[in-house]
C-alpha cells in the first residue's frame, strides 16, 4: 500500500496549487473536480455555476456522496501506487474510504472568503460566481457535504494566503514531518 495525501479546504483555498507542489515532489495527483467536469462533459452539460451545482446533487442523488473517490479508485490502482495526491475531497467519509488503500494523510488549505472569491473570478472558469453572495452559496453547498468535518480531520492545516513560494515552504514542512511520521 501507498502513500495517499488529501487535499480539502474551501473552494478557490489553494488545494490544486498544493497539488501542484506535491506533483513536484513525486507525487501522481488527481482532481476530483475534474471527474465531475468530465462527467457533465460526456453528458454534454455546459458548466456553469448553476449547472455544476444541479449536476452534483443529482449525481450524489444517483451515485451516492462517495461517487467521485469511488469512480477513480476504478480507474486508478491505489493500492499499488507508491505516492498520490487526491485533490477536492468534500467529506470525511470520502476521507474513510481512501483509507482502504493505504496510508492517508489530510492536508486542509485555508483562506478568506473574498481572497478566495477574487481567485475564481481570475481563473475564468465557465463555472465562475457572479458574486460574492453566489459564491457564499456555494461554500453553503460544500458545507452541506460535510467539507468543515472533513477540513477539521486534517493532518495539517496550511495557509492559502500568501505567495506561491510561502505555500511551497508550507509544504514541504507538512512533507518532512510526514517522513519522520515514517508515512513513506
Amino acid at each position: 500500500m501507498g502513500t495517499i495525501v488529501c487535499i480539502t479546504g474551501m473552494p478557490a483555498a489553494g488545494k490544486s496549487s498544493v497539488g501542484r507542489i506535491l506533483a513536484k515532489h513525486g507525487f501522481k495527483v488527481y482532481e476530483l473536480g475534474d471527474i465531475v467536469r468530465e462527467m457533465m462533459s460526456q453528458m454534454n452539460i455546459a458548466v456553469t455555476p448553476e449547472s455544476d451545482k444541479k449536476f452534483t446533487i443529482w449525481m450524489r442523488k444517483r451515485y451516492g456522496n462517495l461517487v467521485t473517490v469511488k469512480r477513480l479508485s476504478k480507474e486508478v490502482n491505489l493500492k499499488k501506487a507508491r505516492r498520490v495526491a487526491i485533490v477536492g475531497l468534500r467529506s470525511k467519509p470520502e476521507i474513510d474510504y481512501l483509507r482502504r488503500y493505504g496510508s492517508v494523510t489530510v492536508i486542509a488549505v485555508v483562506a478568506p472568503l473574498k481572497q478566495r472569491y477574487y481567485r475564481v473570478v481570475k481563473r475564468g472558469r465557465p463555472d465562475a460566481p457572479r458574486s460574492v453572495a453566489e459564491f457564499e452559496r456555494r461554500d453553503k453547498k460544500e458545507e452541506g457535504w460535510g467539507l468543515l468535518a472533513a477540513i477539521r480531520s486534517a493532518d495539517f492545516m496550511i495557509a492559502g494566503t500568501g505567495n506561491f513560494r510561502q505555500l511551497e515552504k508550507s509544504v514541504g514542512e507538512a512533507l518532512l514531518q510526514m517522513k519522520d511520521a515514517k508515512a513513506f
